[in-house]
C-alpha cells in the first residue's frame, strides 16, 4: 500500500468511526471484541519512513516487532501499522522503565516495573479475550507467549516485573501475547508500555534484519571515496 492509498483508506475509515466524546472532542474509535481502539494512529502524519539511522539501532537478534507502535513505510510502501486501545488516565503511569535491569539485557530489550497492578491485570484480561477473538479470525497462532498477572500488594508500591519487553524504534516497548500470519502479513497482539493493548500488522519479511541489511548496504559507488 502506497502513501496515497494509505491516506485514502485512513481518511475513509476516520469518517466512518468519527464521534464526539462528552466534552465535544472528536475521536475516531472502533470496537474490537468490545474494546475501544483509537484509530487516530492511522493518520499519515503519524507515519515514519524506515531510515538508515533506524537500522543502526536494530540488531540481528531483534524481532521485526521493533518497527511497530507506529506506522512505517519502506521504499514508499506501508510495512507496519499499529492500533492501540483507548488509554485511560492511568495508562501512562502503569509501566516504569527499570534502566538498571535493562543494562544487562541484549540490545532492543527492556524491563519495566509495574506501578498499577490492577491496570496491568486488566490489560492482560483484555489481551487474553482478544487472543480468542483473533484466533477465531486468523486461526492458530504461530507463536504464543504468557503475560503473567501480579497480586495486588497492600501498600500499592511499584512491583518488579521480570518480563523482557521488545524496545520499539520510535519510543516505548511491546510485550507480545501472540502472533498470527495471514496473507503475507504478521499480526502481533500485545501490551504496550504506554498502558494499552496493541494490535500490529507488519510485513515481517521486508522488515527482517537480513532484508534491511541488504537495503541499506552502501552501493559500490558510495564505497569508492577519492583520497587526496
Amino acid at each position: 500500500m502506497t502513501y496515497e492509498e494509505h491516506y485514502n483508506q485512513a481518511s475513509k475509515m476516520k469518517e466512518e468511526c468519527s464521534m464526539k466524546d462528552s466534552i465535544g472532542i472528536v475521536r475516531h474509535l472502533i470496537l474490537i471484541n468490545g474494546i475501544k481502539f483509537n484509530m487516530d494512529c492511522t493518520d499519515v502524519s503519524s507515519c515514519h519512513d524506515v531510515r538508515a539511522m533506524d537500522f543502526e539501532q536494530y540488531s540481528s537478534n531483534s524481532s521485526p516487532v521493533f518497527f511497530t507502535g507506529d506506522s512505517y513505510f519502506l521504499d514508499g510502501k506501508l510495512m507496519s501499522i499499529t492500533i492501540n486501545s483507548l488509554p485511560s488516565d492511568e495508562s501512562m503511569m502503569c509501566y516504569m522503565p527499570n534502566f538498571l535491569s535493562t543494562m544487562d539485557l541484549p540490545k532492543n530489550r527492556a524491563v519495566f516495573d509495574i506501578s498499577n497492578v490492577a491496570l496491568h491485570n486488566k490489560l492482560i484480561n483484555q489481551a487474553n479475550n482478544l487472543f480468542i477473538y483473533l484466533s477465531e479470525k486468523y486461526g492458530k497462532p504461530i507463536e504464543e507467549y504468557e503475560i503473567k498477572k501480579l497480586s495486588q500488594k497492600q501498600n500499592n508500591t511499584s512491583q518488579k516485573y521480570n518480563a523482557q519487553w521488545y524496545s520499539l524504534c520510535n519510543s516505548g516497548a511491546s510485550l507480545p501475547r501472540a502472533k498470527w500470519q495471514s496473507n503475507g502479513m504478521e499480526i502481533v497482539l500485545g501490551i504496550s508500555s504506554n498502558g494499552t493493548v496493541s494490535i500490529s500488522f507488519l510485513n515481517e519479511k521486508e522488515l527482517s534484519y537480513s532484508n534491511l541489511e541488504k537495503y541499506f548496504k552502501p552501493t559500490e559507488r558510495e564505497q569508492k571515496i577519492t583520497t587526496w
